[in-house]
């Protein structure tokens, strides 16, 4: 009897871990799409040389307003 309860549980259970899997490297792809799309600023007189930064803003040493760069 405990032989014919435990076989329908176990596979629920494969199906339940096949499922998070999945959903998981969904996640993962959808990040790295996201990540290329990502925008990046950078002060126009070039006062900390190639530093970018991921929002708009003043530059912290000339006090420029920050250029898109992408």
């Amino acid at each position: 009897m405990k032989l014919k309860l435990l076989r329908p549980l176990g596979f629920v259970a494969i199906f339940a871990i096949f499922s998070i899997s999945l959903s998981c490297n969904n996640s993962s792809t959808e990040a790295n799409s996201e990540e290329a799309i990502v925008t990046e600023y950078s002060c126009p007189m070039k006062c900390e040389k190639d530093k970018t930064y991921a929002h708009e803003g003043k530059c912290p040493v000339c006090e420029m307003d920050l250029k898109k760069i992408n």
